[in-house]
């Protein structure tokens, strides 16, 4: 709901004059559904697990200890992949930028947007990890 009221948003007020409007009317929607689709197999996942690990019996402190641990690591590999997948589709768009492609366009403010997300990602995630050992 969030991606598309982003792209609602954008596509009214803010992006209607941009140069990249085929990043806009193309990527940004395959890109939400595809932000939905792994927001709903990681919340699957999560209550698959957190039920396995429960098993109806939520009052047990041992349980709820063991919980905490699991999630952390399943938050910390959900930002790890989340990371790939930022840093992966970076050069991507370095080359367009580089390029001045007008078919994939590209600026600084985006490169610098990959690039924080998927290094922000990637501590998250480290962090997450070791606060779990």
């Amino acid at each position: 709901m969030c991606a598309i009221a982003l792209i609602k948003f954008g596509y009214n007020n803010i992006l209607n004059d941009s140069d990249h409007r085929f990043v806009l009317q193309y990527f940004v929607p395959i890109w939400a559904i595809g932000l939905g689709y792994a927001g709903y197999g990681l919340s699957k996942s999560y209550y698959k697990h957190k039920n396995a690990v429960f098993a109806g019996d939520y009052n047990n402190e041992e349980k709820r200890n063991n919980w905490i641990v699991q999630r952390r690591l399943l938050i910390s590999n959900s930002l790890k992949i989340a990371a790939k997948i930022t840093l992966g589709i970076f050069p991507i768009f370095l080359i367009a930028y580089i390029d001045n492609s007008s078919f994939l366009g590209s600026s600084v403010s985006l490169l610098i947007i990959l690039l924080s997300t998927g290094l922000l990602c990637f501590a998250l995630s480290k962090y997450l990890k070791s606060k779990s050992n």
